[in-house]
């Protein structure tokens, strides 16, 4: 399997984090994501509450949290370009004037913008309730240790141990897995 077909990390610089970071912060979005409990499901919260959004935030959760494409003019026009900036990752993918991603979700984990797909039954590239749990284990102390993430999937272990300053190795036998692993360590910044 050819993963670059999929996603590319190659294609992403840490510039491109910092702007993404940037635009979903001056357009609510980080602030309401952090507002939903740690423990909670975030899309339920958030679909809870959908209809008592104002636009923008309306569009940018239904083409973050949602799964949904959304024209490009219905979002801000700093998210737009953050969106335009990464298109060649394969994270985002655009039809005309809109653009939706592929079957993933982006989501806030610790301080960390982290993509994962979107749940559903049997998924591989997720951030689930087993995820949370050793999120919460691994502590937020500054850590100098070495950090082993096996089977790391998308990720965010191993990232969020990178966070706290241990040198992390992450396994992962899955390609697709893999690379949106690195797409993810791109967009930190």
């Amino acid at each position: 399997m050819n993963t670059r077909l999929f996603f590319n990390s190659e294609s992403i610089d840490i510039d491109d984090g910092y702007f993404l970071r940037l635009a979903l912060s001056n357009s609510g979005y980080l602030d309401l994501l952090s507002a939903v409990p740690p423990a909670a499901d975030v899309i339920g919260t958030i679909s809870s509450i959908y209809e008592e959004l104002q636009e923008p935030l309306k569009s940018i959760c239904d083409l973050l949290l949602f799964g949904k494409t959304v024209c490009m003019e219905k979002l801000p026009e700093a998210l737009v370009e953050s969106i335009l900036k990464i298109r060649e990752s394969g994270l985002i993918a655009l039809r005309g004037n809109a653009v939706s991603l592929n079957n993933l979700y982006l989501q806030l984990v610790d301080g960390l913008l982290y993509f994962s797909e979107l749940p559903h039954g049997r998924q591989t590239l997720y951030y689930g309730t087993d995820s949370y749990a050793l999120a919460c284990r691994l502590g937020t102390a500054p850590s100098r240790n070495n950090v082993l993430d096996y089977c790391a999937g998308p990720g965010i272990q191993g990232l969020l141990s990178a966070s706290h300053g241990a040198h992390v190795t992450a396994v992962e036998v899955n390609p697709l897995a893999s690379e949106l692993s690195l797409c993810n360590a791109s967009l930190i910044s």
